[in-house]
C-alpha cells in the first residue's frame, strides 16, 4: 500500500465530513501520469466551472464534497488528482479503461457497478497510483494494482 492510498483515504473521509443530503458518491482517481489513460471532460458547458488546479486536502475536499451532489453538473465521472501536492487537475472526467484486464475474469468474480469496476481496472494502468471511490451509503474503497486495499463503512 502506497503513501497515496492513506492520502486518498483521508480525502474521502473529508469529503465524507462536508458532504450534503444530496450526495451521489464519488471516484477520485491519484495519478503521476496521465498519458496512458483514456479520459473526457464532463459537465455542462455553461455551469461555472471551479478555476483548476485546486491545492491541499481541505480545499480539495470542499470542491469535490460540492461537485458530488446530485444538483450538480459535476457529480458523474471521475476526479483526476495530481499525486505530488494533492492537486485536484481534473473534474468530472469520464475514464474509458482498457477491458483486457477482465476478459478472463469470471463474471461472479467481477464487481458490481460500473464505477467499481471502473476503479479496479484503473488502478491498473501505468501512471496511475490509486482509486479511490466513496458511495453514497458512506463505503469507502481504495484500489492498488487491480486490487481492492482499503475497503471500510465510515
Amino acid at each position: 500500500m502506497t503513501s497515496y492510498s492513506f492520502t486518498a483515504r483521508a480525502l474521502l473521509k473529508a469529503i465524507a465530513e462536508r458532504k450534503t443530503q444530496a450526495f451521489s458518491g464519488i471516484g477520485v482517481v491519484f495519478y503521476s501520469d496521465l498519458q496512458t489513460i483514456a479520459h473526457i471532460e464532463m459537465g455542462h458547458p455553461k455551469a461555472i466551472r471551479p478555476l483548476l488546479p485546486i491545492l491541499g486536502l481541505n480545499e480539495v475536499s470542499s470542491v469535490l464534497a460540492d461537485a458530488a451532489g446530485h444538483n450538480s453538473p459535476w457529480h458523474d465521472g471521475f476526479h483526476l488528482i495530481k499525486s505530488s501536492g494533492l492537486a485536484l487537475t481534473h473534474l468530472s472526467h469520464f475514464i474509458s479503461p482498457p477491458l483486457e484486464f477482465f476478459r478472463s475474469v469470471p463474471l461472479n468474480k467481477r464487481p458490481s457497478g460500473a464505477r467499481h469496476m471502473t476503479a479496479t481496472i484503473v488502478s491498473t494502468i501505468s501512471g496511475i497510483d490509486c482509486v479511490g471511490l466513496l458511495t453514497a451509503e458512506d463505503e469507502l474503497t481504495i484500489f492498488e494494482n487491480g486490487l481492492s486495499i482499503i475497503t471500510e463503512k465510515i
